[in-house]
This record gives structure tokens, C-alpha cells and sequence, in this order.
């Protein structure tokens, strides 16, 4: 009981987070703090009582503003395992679009290409003068971002530059084999990082 109510304490005192690493790397931080107050109580710290949450705090805040907030260790490893996932299947599972194909929006999707695959991804080619991939929204939720939120997934994509949004949507409407289907847009940029 007085580990967690140490615990609390030390909640109460920090920043609150909406990220899930930092929430982690937060309870770990708690639980020494409340370790620190309990060596405190039993005299093998001395110390004053509330100086280990306090001191704790300090590291747990610098180390929140030391870190790169545009990428925490959970985005570094989707962005991660978004660029594997283009490195071995670049070739291989999507289709390669032709250049004009769509004069509205000078972007390449073939609406009927010979060449058929069962786990298609989608296609490559340009948008706007750009190289990118047109992935399918199943290929999306299922491979690129498992094990991440998919909202959160799409939303670090966009603020690395690497999705190219349609308006307020990260989605696209495009021609796909004959029919108009929903695709992300990713830069080719995403295999230089």
C-alpha cells in the first residue's frame, strides 16, 4: 500500500502524457521514486522525506525534453518497420503503375496490368512528379503498422513526411483496376532515411 501510494504521489507530480512510451517509461520512473521513499522511511537513504520523488522527477522530465519528440523509440521502430517492409517487398508485391495513367492528377495506376498477385500490397510509381507506393488499406492496417495504432501510425508517417494526405484524409481515392479504390501514398523517400 504505501509502494503505490508513493506511486501516486509521483504521478500526481509529472506531466501528464498521452503516449504509451512515455506513460511506460513514467511507471518505471514511479516505481523507483517510491522505492527511494520507502529507503527514506526504513533511514537507509538519508534524506528528507518527498527528496526521491522530487530528485526522480528531474530525470524523468529531462529525460522526456531530451529526447527527439518528433520521434520516440515507438515511432523510430514503425518507421523502422515500415521501411523493412518496402525494402523486401518493393519488387515483389506491388505492381509497377504507368506514368500518366491518370492525366487528372498526373499519377500512374494501371487499370489493367497481365501481371496478378496474390499478396499485392499495391503499386509503385509517381504522384505529382513523385516516386511513391499506393498501398492498400488491408495491406496497411494488417503488415505496415502491426503491432502500432493505426491512427497513430498514419499520423507519424504524415509528420515525417513520408504520407501525402488528401486534404484532411490520409487516404486517396484512386483508380485501381478499373474501380475507384481507397490507397495510402507513400513517398519513396521512406528507403533513404
Amino acid at each position: 500500500k504505501k509502494l503505490n501510494g508513493y506511486r501516486r504521489d509521483f504521478y500526481e507530480r509529472c506531466p501528464e502524457s498521452k503516449n504509451s512510451q512515455v506513460k511506460r517509461v513514467l511507471d518505471s520512473f514511479s516505481l523507483i521514486a517510491a522505492a527511494g521513499e520507502l529507503a527514506v522511511e526504513y533511514g537507509i537513504l538519508p534524506c528528507e522525506p518527498g527528496t526521491p520523488i522530487e530528485h526522480i522527477k528531474k530525470v524523468f522530465i529531462k529525460w522526456e525534453q531530451s529526447k527527439d519528440r518528433n520521434l520516440l523509440g515507438d515511432d523510430q521502430r514503425l518507421l523502422a518497420q515500415v521501411r523493412h517492409f518496402f525494402e523486401v517487398h518493393g519488387e515483389s508485391r506491388f505492381h509497377e503503375a504507368i506514368e500518366g495513367w491518370d492525366n487528372n492528377e498526373n499519377s500512374g495506376i494501371p487499370n489493367g496490368s497481365s501481371r496478378t498477385s496474390f499478396t499485392q500490397a499495391g503499386y509503385s510509381g509517381t504522384y505529382n512528379g513523385e516516386a511513391v507506393f499506393f498501398i492498400l488499406p488491408e495491406v496497411f492496417s494488417n503488415e505496415l503498422c502491426r503491432g502500432f495504432n493505426k491512427k497513430r501510425a498514419l499520423k507519424i508517417l504524415c509528420e515525417n513526411g513520408f504520407l501525402i494526405k488528401n486534404g484532411n484524409e490520409f487516404y486517396s481515392s484512386r483508380h485501381l483496376r478499373g474501380k475507384v479504390r481507397r490507397v495510402y501514398i507513400i513517398r519513396d523517400t521512406i528507403l533513404q532515411k
